[in-house]
C-alpha cells in the first residue's frame, strides 16, 4: 500500500512537470487526448497483465452494511479518512491558485516545469530518507505529524508570498516560490505514501478492501471539495485566503493525529 501511495504521489508530481511543456506543443485539447490515450493504455494493462481475483461469496462479511458501519466508527480509520480528504482538498486548492500566481509574476505557463522539477526532486530525496527512517524506527505516527506540520509551513509560506504580491504589486522571487513548492511536495508525497499503508494496518484483515474503498472515496471527494471551494474563495477573496483556509484544515488534522493513537478498533465484527 505504501508503494501504491508513493506511486500516486510521484506520478502526480511528474505530470505537473510534463503537462506545461506538452500543452505548449499540442495545446490544451491535445493534453486531454494524451490523457485519454493513457487511460486506454491503463485499460489494456488491466485486461492483459492483472489476474482475475479469486472468486468469493457475494455475502462476505465485509459486504454487510452493519459491518461497513463498524469501519465508519473506528477512530483510527476516521482520522485517516479525514486526513486523505484534507490532503487532496489542499492539493486541489494549491493547483487552483499556484499556476495563476506563477503566471501573474514569475513564469509563463510553459515554463512552470522549471519550478516544479527541482522542487519535486528535492522533495523525493527527502521523502525517501524520512520514510526509510520512520519504517526502521516504527515511528509512522510521528512521521505523519511531521509531514502535516511541513504542509502548514508550506501554506504559510505561500500566503506570505502572495500577500507580498498584493501589498507591493510585485510577486515574490523565484527562489521563494521554489522553496514553498519543495516543502509542499515533500509533505504531500510523504503523506501520500504513509496514509494508505496505515489504512491497511488499521482495518480488520477481512475488511481491508472495504476500508480502502471508503478511504479512496474520501480522497476523491477531497479533490472535488477542494477544487470547488478554493475556486470560489480565489475569485472572491484572493489566493492568500485559500492558503489560510488550508492552514486551518491542517491544524484540525494535526490535532486529530496528536489525540489518541492507541485506539485500534472502534467496534467488533459480527458473524
Amino acid at each position: 500500500m505504501a508503494i501504491i501511495g508513493s506511486s500516486i504521489g510521484l506520478f502526480f508530481c511528474i505530470s505537473i512537470v510534463v503537462a506545461p511543456v506538452l500543452a505548449s506543443s499540442v495545446g490544451l485539447d491535445g493534453l486531454f487526448w494524451f490523457a485519454a490515450a493513457l487511460a486506454a493504455i491503463a485499460m489494456l494493462i488491466m485486461w492483459v497483465m492483472v489476474p482475475e481475483p479469486t472468486q468469493v461469496n457475494s455475502r462476505t462479511i465485509a459486504s454487510r452494511p452493519r459491518n461497513l458501519g463498524v469501519l465508519l466508527k473506528m477512530a483510527e480509520l476516521l482520522r485517516l479518512n479525514f486526513g486523505i480528504f484534507v490532503l487532496h482538498a489542499i492539493l486541489a486548492a494549491v493547483f487552483v491558485c499556484i499556476p495563476q500566481v506563477l503566471v501573474d509574476g514569475i513564469l509563463v505557463a510553459d515554463k512552470h516545469w522549471l519550478l516544479y522539477l527541482p522542487a519535486m526532486i528535492a522533495a523525493i530525496v527527502g521523502m525517501v530518507f524520512i520514510l526509510k527512517r520512520s519504517h526502521r524506527l516504527d515511528k509512522t505516527n510521528g512521521t505523519m505529524c511531521m509531514a502535516v506540520a511541513v504542509l502548514i509551513i508550506a501554506m504559510w509560506g505561500a500566503s506570505v508570498v502572495v500577500s507580498g504580491y498584493i501589498a507591493e504589486g510585485t510577486i515574490g522571487s523565484f527562489p521563494q516560490m521554489l522553496a514553498v513548492m519543495a516543502i509542499f511536495f515533500f509533505g504531500f508525497i510523504v503523506l501520500e505514501a504513509t496514509l494508505p499503508a496505515e489504512v491497511s494496518r488499521s482495518a480488520p484483515e477481512e475488511q481491508r478492501g472495504a476500508a480502502v474503498g471508503i478511504y479512496n472515496t474520501c480522497q476523491f471527494f477531497g479533490v472535488f471539495a477542494g477544487g470547488v471551494i478554493s475556486g470560489w474563495m480565489y475569485g472572491v477573496y484572493g489566493a492568500a485566503s485559500v492558503f489560510i483556509a488550508c492552514i486551518g484544515l491542517l491544524l484540525i488534522w494535526l490535532i486529530l493525529l496528536l489525540s489518541k493513537y492507541s485506539t485500534k478498533y472502534g467496534g467488533t465484527l459480527s458473524n
